[in-house]
């Protein structure tokens, strides 16, 4: 079966979601879970409160036994607005793998600057009076690899999405040029 496309509209919750795009009016708990669950896992920033914002475009995948409502768009699911859904997720992951490696560098920085502070220092010499050095040697050891590994990984996540940006703006061309009744 096709997925779907649908709209939030003033929706704050799953559970209020799953009720408008299927019809779950006479369904019992475990048919209104199993709807919640595929918008979850079709969506999966539904599981943040902030995701809930009027006019953002969810995927709304089959799910045996339940029918979706009329709100969700089916045969007329406009691949090109898909495909420029599919780029604003891109970019926001994008925008997301940025900020959690600033994160991670800046907890990076300030490991190493505790490791820096004379007073910090120490302390730790007072508390491990035979093992500080190796303990600091270590500790530097695996801030070093920690931020080496993050650089690996963010340049092959940045280039990944780059990819991914690619062939959706690919897409989209081909669909423009195709036209709307070349189907």
């Amino acid at each position: 079966m096709a997925r779907g496309i649908a709209r939030i509209g003033r929706e704050k919750t799953l559970a209020t979601l799953a009720r408008k795009l299927f019809h779950l009016d006479e369904a019992g708990p475990e048919e209104q879970q199993r709807a919640e669950r595929a918008l979850l896992e079709a969506n999966p920033q539904l599981a943040r409160r902030e995701a809930y914002v009027a006019g953002q475009m969810i995927m709304v995948p089959h799910v045996a036994g339940l029918r979706r409502t009329d709100r969700v768009d089916l045969a007329g699911a406009d691949p090109e607005a898909a495909t420029t859904e599919a780029l604003a997720r891109l970019e926001a992951g994008a925008r997301q793998l940025k900020e959690g490696i600033g994160q991670a560098r800046k907890r990076l920085d300030e490991g190493e600057a505790r490791l820096r502070d004379r007073a910090f220092l120490r302390l730790a010499q007072a508390s491990l009076p035979n093992s500080a050095e190796a303990v600091f040697e270590e500790t530097q050891s695996g801030i070093k690899a920690g931020r080496e590994l993050l650089d690996e990984r963010e340049a092959e996540l940045t280039e990944a999405f780059a990819a991914a940006s690619r062939s959706a703006t690919e897409l989209a061309r081909i669909l423009r040029k195709r036209g709307p009744d070349d189907g």
